[in-house]
């Protein structure tokens, strides 16, 4: 019999299979300890990063800690609004707001010394995705988001979010 490439030729003329072995790397299980071992380390790395990246951001504004800004946000019935104190454009506040809603809907908001409920003053936010912002030369403090209710009498009705 002649060996071809692990195939052998019997004296019939059939051919017939050799079985040979196959020769594989050894194979390595994951034990647990492999497993919290490479999750530990995961995490350190992650923490690591973390930190990094922590005290960057604090480095980088830890001097400008004077003009740090203060941002509100408020959602009413779907809508949002935000408050931003210190946009860094030179204004003194800035205001934005989207309404998803089918009706019509305002962001008011007060300045500082305003007292009680009533709004220093208002944007319109149009429905179906409008949305309404801009800067003011004013501070703002407070804003809510508000929208008005018609019943079958006619009369209107407000329904607002509280103040941020």
């Amino acid at each position: 019999m002649d060996k071809i490439d692990g195939v052998c030729e019997s004296s019939g003329g059939d051919f017939v299979d050799l079985e040979m072995p196959l020769i594989r790397p050894e194979r390595r299980s994951w034990s647990m300890e492999m497993v919290d071992m490479r999750i530990k380390n995961a995490i350190r790395t992650l923490c690591a990063a973390a930190m990094l990246a922590l005290f960057g951001v604090v480095g980088t504004t830890g001097t400008a800690s004077a003009a740090a800004s203060t941002v509100y946000y408020v959602e009413f019935h779907g809508a949002q609004g935000k408050l931003d104190t210190n946009p860094g454009n030179g204004y003194e506040s800035w205001i934005w707001a989207w309404n998803p809603n089918d009706y019509d809907m305002y962001i008011e908001w007060q300045y500082y010394g305003a007292s009680g409920d009533k709004p220093s003053d208002y944007l319109h936010i149009s429905p179906y995705g409008g949305t309404t912002g801009g800067n003011d030369t004013e501070d703002i403090w407070r804003i809510r988001l508000c929208y008005t209710s018609y019943d079958l009498q006619g009369y209107s009705h407000k329904y607002c979010s509280s103040w941020t």
